[in-house]
């Protein structure tokens, strides 16, 4: 489970990174992204970090559920075997 929280921590943290890239001040966005200036290939490798942050993200989310909803399950067993074991035992 370590491992997954890390997993998530550092997509959380590569998408935030990402994000601050492309923002200025209180979330304006930089001189360097309008189409017109010629550093738009920059704006370009700006967007593709932040879908693949964003992919990374979705991923870790995903893998995080999947293991809640097993820890989910393996726990809703367990209280149906309680349940079974004392109905059976009165």
């Amino acid at each position: 489970m370590i491992k997954v929280q890390n997993f998530r921590y550092l997509a959380i943290k590569e998408l935030q990174d990402a994000y601050n890239k492309m923002s200025v001040g209180k979330g304006g966005i930089a001189p360097s992204v309008d189409p017109t200036v010629p550093n738009s290939s920059q704006l370009k490798r700006d967007v593709d970090e932040c879908k693949v942050a964003i992919k990374k993200l979705a991923e870790s989310i995903s893998t995080v559920k999947n293991v809640l909803d097993k820890k989910v399950q393996d726990e809703i067993r367990k209280v149906r075997d309680l349940i079974r074991k004392h109905v059976n035992s009165i």
